[in-house]
């Protein structure tokens, strides 16, 4: 049987589905942990998750202070060339909608973004950086800040896919086509737009991939 759990981006979600887990003795857990900043929160996951002696796999995300295996990526690479790849078309003004930096990825992909400035040696506007939580409504809700505040911005990165959606959305009901009036670069695919025939640069993830290397660690662990 599979167990599928939603945290939503949520610490106590995440703690309270590892202890409805624990109670239902599984065999094996993938997870991508929440945050990894809070130490007490941190330190009562780490816990929980000893005290489950179970095979444990990360995807994505690390857990700070723990040992467990995982499959990752770069990260920071993947934001380093989406952003190097609108610095080299001409576009100075570039938004950037970043995940949360008590993440591995909010924090790496906004390294990314620096690193690239600092490659061509222009400085980053820190007015041009701005906070959502890897959701669509937040990616939306940005995107319109952007456009109110900043009309000389030529270009913007969210960092992941469900932020994309939002500020493609926004875009098209603000009256602007991509890429004609402003550029866009994702972070993932985003399905919806393969399927509709849109096409998007994206800093492309082997999601699928991931997860069967995911399961084939688990596996392994399983067998001992």
């Amino acid at each position: 049987s599979l167990f599928i759990c939603h945290t939503k981006e949520s610490d106590q979600n995440e703690i309270h589905y590892l202890r409805l887990l624990k109670e239902a003795r599984v065999c094996g857990i993938i997870i991508t942990p929440t945050s990894d900043d809070d130490d007490s929160v941190n330190n009562e996951y780490l816990n929980l998750l000893s005290s489950m002696n179970i095979p444990i796999v990360l995807v994505d995300r690390d857990v700070k202070c723990s040992r467990y295996d995982g499959v990752f990526i770069d990260n920071e690479r993947g934001a380093f060339e989406a952003t190097n790849l609108l610095l080299e078309n001409g576009h100075t003004r570039i938004a950037l909608i970043s995940g949360p930096l008590n993440t591995t990825p909010g924090r790496d992909r906004m390294q990314g973004y620096r690193s690239a400035f600092a490659r061509m040696q222009r400085p980053v506007d820190e007015e041009l950086i701005f906070y959502g939580d890897f959701s669509i409504a937040s990616g939306e809700t940005l995107t319109r800040e952007i456009l109110q505040r900043h009309p000389d911005v030529t270009a913007i990165f969210p960092v992941n896919n469900m932020m994309t959606l939002g500020c493609l959305a926004a875009l098209r009901k603000a009256g602007y086509s991509v890429p004609e009036d402003m550029a866009v670069v994702g972070f993932d695919r985003v399905d919806a737009l393969d399927m509709l025939g849109i096409p998007l640069s994206v800093v492309g993830r082997p999601t699928r991939e991931m997860g069967q290397q995911a399961m084939k660690l688990l596996s392994k662990q399983l067998a001992g």
